[in-house]
């Protein structure tokens, strides 16, 4: 039913499952949400270390937990979260897109917009031939102007994803109609990192889309935009 483009399910790579116990709750409370697709996007943070050591201990975590993934659990998919750091784009970025896609799930510092972060997604993002998913926009809806976000919408088959929990605020809903409006796909992402402070939140969805009417604009988006990447 559901594509959650965005969560830290995999123990021990960064600040989100804390072990394999609940890298396999976490999995099992996303299936019973009704996500059947998910990918795994921890974060990769440039000034942390190489992309090919960042990708050894995401392979390998992930090799761990295979073993115990069931039928009640969701497809997974690897990725990762990057962050858009000055100099991020002269490492091997186009290892961190989803698998076999050209999708790249990029994150902003939390800060104001500066006119070098279009320089380094430029760079990610045509040198490769990449699509850009920006990670978690609500965060920023105090931070970016409308001129920023016509930058950052600038590229070709940009995605924004929301985390889905944020669609229950009136100002999130709005800001994703008005990126509805100008032709902008919008994909969910639970960013789940654990199952008590920041725990999957997907069936904040299903109240809101399966209960009501009222946001059949954005569930039409996020259903089409879902059926485009073409990950199931």
């Amino acid at each position: 039913m559901w594509i959650d483009i965005h969560s830290h399910v995999l123990p021990n790579v960064d600040d989100g499952a804390k072990d394999i116990d609940m890298c396999l709750d976490m999995l099992n409370i996303l299936f019973n949400q009704s996500v059947d697709v998910l990918v795994c996007t921890p974060h990769y943070y440039s000034c942390k270390g190489t992309v090919d050591s960042f990708l050894s201990k995401r392979n390998n975590e992930y090799k761990t937990i295979n073993k115990f993934l069931n039928e009640s659990c969701p497809k997974l998919l690897l990725g990762a979260e990057v962050r858009v750091e000055f100099g991020v784009s002269e490492n091997d970025i186009e290892k961190l897109t989803i698998k076999n896609t050209n999708l790249i799930l990029l994150e902003f510092l939390n800060s104001y917009f500066e006119d070098w972060m279009i320089g380094e997604i430029e760079n990610i993002v045509y040198s490769d031939s990449l699509i850009p998913i920006f990670a978690h926009v609500e965060r920023y809806l105090d931070l970016f102007s409308t001129n920023d976000w016509n930058k950052i919408f600038s590229f070709s088959g940009a995605i924004a994803q929301f985390s889905v929990e944020s669609l229950k605020f009136r100002a999130v809903r709005s800001f994703a109609r008005d990126l509805i409006k100008s032709n902008i796909p919008i994909i969910l992402g639970s960013d789940a990192h654990n199952t008590t402070i920041r725990p999957p939140k997907f069936d904040v969805a299903n109240k809101l889309f399966f209960n009501t009417k009222k946001y059949n604009d954005i569930f039409f988006n996020v259903k089409s935009t879902q059926q485009v990447l073409c990950l199931n």
